[in-house]
This record gives structure tokens, C-alpha cells and sequence, in this order.
């Protein structure tokens, strides 16, 4: 509670009359004074009982089931009065950062009648895509002489998953409609799978397999019956991985690399279903795997993957984060995953902790985040190759994903890098030292490319200009 500009005016002039009253030896203009400070002192007991006596609650929904970033979406917030008494207040539901009002008004004055329930709307436009929280709705009370006044914060929380621009969603259907691919490995020609099963290899005869599959030349040379093994080919399964990290979350120019990376996921995947291709998506950060849909098909496949985009993280601008940004190309660059508040994420530290447990232990340390994601995957269906499309700046990630490439290899799956290279993201600076900084991180990338192209997979380095149909285009001519 505090006083307004009226009551403060108030309280000092009775206070100055008071105190010449008492200079000056005029009983009757004390007497008054103390009449008004009386007064006022009733006002502020009534309005604190007032205040005791109330309850309300809050409600808010979002009308749209999906909301594009830079577009208007419906809010309906309503009040209700839980208690037998009238309530004159000011209510504000209180708008996300990087949000604005695009129509009707988020503060209304209003008088709620007794055990009842008033709602408003109004619509807003979240800037850029990723996940916008609703604290409250601020509530404004003054008390019936205008003296005090009370404000309050109103807890709600309401999250609004703001999906990226409607353009990309359209240039998802314009590429899926128009680009094909037939994908069965990294070959230089599209392989179109005719065969139901293929010939995978050689192992010793066992009581029961089929005669016709003895391979005669094999077993006379060998000395012993030898049969042949088929695998049953289709379609390859690919589980694309966008890397959420704190480095891909930076925004150093118009367009962040998780924003690129995200909308390129929509569209790539959008292709590989419509192409009969079974297609998944999966987040991960520093640490954990944040959301995934397992490779599928049908109709409701694509909606699940751009369901779990809609949870990526948001860009960060460069200026809220300089420390990060300062270090944006180092080559020892980690950084701790945050949250939506730019906090450290405890359960970083605490896994960190658990890893140098178990290794002084002795026990095996666990997998986490990529690695972990790609070993339980591959372990299903082990006979079933997969591919896993990894959309990162190898910076934060750096590690687990070299880990995951020496994973695919030993589980006979395949990998393709799609690498959004930070410098190309960020603006172009002047002299000579932006220069020396881009050939040095240029030099560590071509480093981790060859390692990566040791342990057979594939690469792609793009930047902000690069466009799913040509990444695609790409990767059918076989020269990821």
C-alpha cells in the first residue's frame, strides 16, 4: 500500500497546521487538523480491511491453437470474484517480453459485482518465434477517498508457444510438392528401392534355413555350409536433431541459427514424409534431449514435428548476452544451458556432478543429450539402419556430437552434419581483425569436419542464405 499525490498533499498540510497550531496557540486549528489526520487514518484502516476481505482469480486462454510470430493472436482473460463484496479496481494483464498490442487494450477499469465473473480480449504479436510466458495481471485498488492506493501482481502463468513466420509452413508445401527424394545411403544417383529384401552378407549354416540359400562357392572354399543373409529394405528412417544450445541461440545478426535451423527442420522434414520417408525430430541442448517425435508416417506425423519446433527455445540477442557473445567463437566455447531468463540451468551443474562420480567410481558414465538420444534409437530395430540429420553450429555441442558420429559408426547407422556456420550469421565487421577471426574459426571448422568425415559422415556447412530446396538438391547429388 501507498499513498497517492492527494493523501501526500493531504498528510503534509495537516502536518504543517499542526505543527503552527502549536506555535502559534490556536486550539481551534489543532483540533481540526487532528479531525483530518483522523480521518485519514479511518481511510487506511477501512481500505487494509478491504483489502483482507477480497479474493479473486485469475483465468487467461489463448484462442488460437497455433500462433506465427509477427502475427495477431486473441487473449480472453477473465476475472472472478470470490468473495460477497464489490471490488473497484484497475486490471492489467501484464504481455511477455517481445510482445506488443496490436488491438483492443490489456487494461481495463472495472467494477466486479459480488460473486461474479467479467472477462476482456484483446489480441497481441510476439516479435520472434520460441516460447513467451504470461507472468500476471496487475491489479490497481485505491480506496474510496482517493488517499491510498494498492498494487498487486496477480501470479498466472500462461506459456504461448510462438511458432516461426506463416511463409515457412507455405514454403514447406511449395518444396514437399516439388522436390524429390528417393534416399537410401549417400550415393552420387537417387536409389529407388524396387526390391523387398536385399543381400546383406554370409554366415555359417544353421538346422532349419532354406536350401536354396546355401551359397555353394562360399562353403567349398570355406569347407563348411555357408548361407546366404538378407535384409528387408525400405524406406531409410531419419530422426532429425536441431541443436538448441546456448551458442545457436545467439543473435548476431537478422536471422539466429536456431530460427534457420528450425524452419530448415520443417521443411526437410516436410519433403522425407511427403516422399514416404518415416521422419522424426528431436531437440537437445548442452545436456538433456528437450522434446522429440519418433520417426513416423501418416497424416499426423507432420503436425507432431512442427508441435515439438513450436518448443524450441528462442534467439537471445547478442546484446542481453555479451559475455556469451564475447565468446561466441573461441575454441574451448561451452556454454551453461539457460533458461527463458537467461539463468544458469542447475541441472547442468548437477549432471556435470554426476559424471565425475561415476567416473571416480569406476562405473560407466551414462550418456546424455545427443549421444544418449541416438544410442536408444539405434538400439531399436538394431537391423534397421537409420540416418540422423544434425542441424548445429558445433560450438556449445562440439563434443557430443563427435561422440554420437563414433556411435553411428559402430552401430552402422548414418550421420549428416548440416553445419550453420556462425560467421555467416553474424554482420560483417570492419577491419583486419574480423578477418583473422573468420580464417581462424574457418580453420577449426575444416578441423572438425575432417574428423567427422573420418568416422563416415557426411558434412554440409551453410549460412542464412541457404534454402531447404537447395540442401536438398544437395544431398541428392550425393555431395553432402
Amino acid at each position: 500500500m501507498r499513498v497517492t499525490p492527494l493523501g501526500a498533499i493531504l498528510l503534509t498540510f495537516c502536518t504543517v497546521f499542526v505543527l503552527s497550531s502549536v506555535l502559534f496557540m490556536r486550539l481551534s486549528l489543532m483540533v481540526a487538523m487532528l479531525a483530518i489526520l483522523t480521518i485519514i487514518l479511518y481511510a487506511r484502516i477501512r481500505f487494509l480491511s478491504e483489502l483482507n476481505s477480497t479474493a479473486y482469480e485469475v483465468r487467461r486462454s489463448i484462442l488460437e491453437s497455433m500462433i506465427f510470430a509477427g502475427e495477431n493472436a486473441t487473449v480472453k482473460v477473465e476475472i472472478l470474484n470470490k468473495t460477497d463484496r464489490a471490488i473497484s479496481a484497475s486490471f492489467e494483464d501484464l504481455l511477455p517480453a517481445d510482445c506488443e498490442l496490436r488491438g483492443g487494450s490489456n487494461k481495463v477499469d472495472r467494477d466486479v459485482a459480488p460473486a461474479s465473473v467479467f472477462s476482456f480480449t484483446y489480441s497481441f504479436a510476439a516479435l520472434k518465434r520460441g516460447v513467451h510466458v504470461f507472468p500476471g495481471v496487475r491489479v490497481l485498488r485505491d480506496d474510496a477517498f482517493g488517499l491510498f492506493e494498492h498494487e498487486e501482481v496477480v501470479e498466472h502463468l500462461s506459456r504461448a508457444n510462438i511458432h516461426t513466420k506463416r511463409q515457412s509452413l507455405e514454403v514447406a508445401r511449395r518444396t514437399a510438392g516439388s522436390e524429390h527424394l528417393e534416399y537410401s545411403g549417400f550415393a552420387r544417383s537417387p536409389a529407388v528401392i524396387m526390391r523387398e529384401f536385399e543381400f546383406d552378407g554370409l554366415r555359417d549354416y544353421d538346422l532349419g534355413d532354406r536350401a536354396r540359400d546355401i551359397h555353394w562357392k562360399s562353403s567349398a572354399r570355406l569347407g563348411r555350409l555357408m548361407t546366404k543373409v538378407y535384409r528387408k529394405e525400405g524406406a531409410l528412417q531419419t530422426m532429425m536433431m536441431v541443436d538448441c544450445s546456448s551458442s545457436m541461440r545467439l543473435a548476431a545478426g537478422p536471422l539466429a541459427k536456431i530460427d534457420h535451423a528450425v524452419d530448415l527442420a520443417i521443411q526437410i522434414s516436410d519433403v522425407l514424409l511427403k516422399n514416404m520417408h518415416p521422419s522424426g525430430i528431436g531437440l537437445f541442448d548442452e545436456v538433456h534431449v528437450l522434446d522429440e517425435a519418433l520417426p513416423g508416417l501418416g497424416r499426423q506425423q507432420f503436425e507432431k514435428i512442427v508441435t515439438t519446433l513450436r518448443s524450441a527455445p528462442g534467439a537471445v540477442d547478442v546484446q542481453s548476452a555479451p559475455e556469451a557473445a564475447a565468446d561466441d567463437h573461441t575454441k574451448d566455447n561451452h556454454f551453461v544451458g539457460t533458461n527463458s531468463n537467461g539463468e544458469k540451468n542447475k541441472a547442468f551443474i548437477s549432471a556435470v556432478e554426476s559424471i565425475i562420480s561415476r567416473k571416480h567410481s569406476g562405473s560407466r558414465v551414462a550418456r546424455l543429450g545427443l549421444e544418449g538420444e541416438i544410442a536408444r534409437i539405434a538400439a531399436t530395430k538394431r537391423s534397421q539402419q537409420k540416418l540422423f540429420i544434425v542441424l548445429t553450429d558445433l560450438t556449445s555441442s562440439r563434443n557430443a556430437i563427435l561422440a554420437a558420429a563414433k556411435l553411428c559408426k559402430r552401430t552402422n547407422n548414418k550421420m549428416l552434419v548440416i553445419n550453420t556456420y556462425s560467421d555467416w550469421y553474424s554482420p560483417a565487421g570492419e577491419g583486419e581483425t574480423r578477418y583473422e577471426r573468420m580464417y581462424g574459426s574457418l580453420e577449426e571448422s575444416m578441423m572438425t569436419e575432417k574428423v567427422l568425415r573420418k568416422q563416415g559422415v557426411s558434412f554440409l556447412r551453410i549460412g542464412p542464405a541457404d534454402t531447404a530446396p537447395r540442401i536438398i538438391r544437395t544431398i541428392r547429388r550425393g555431395l553432402a
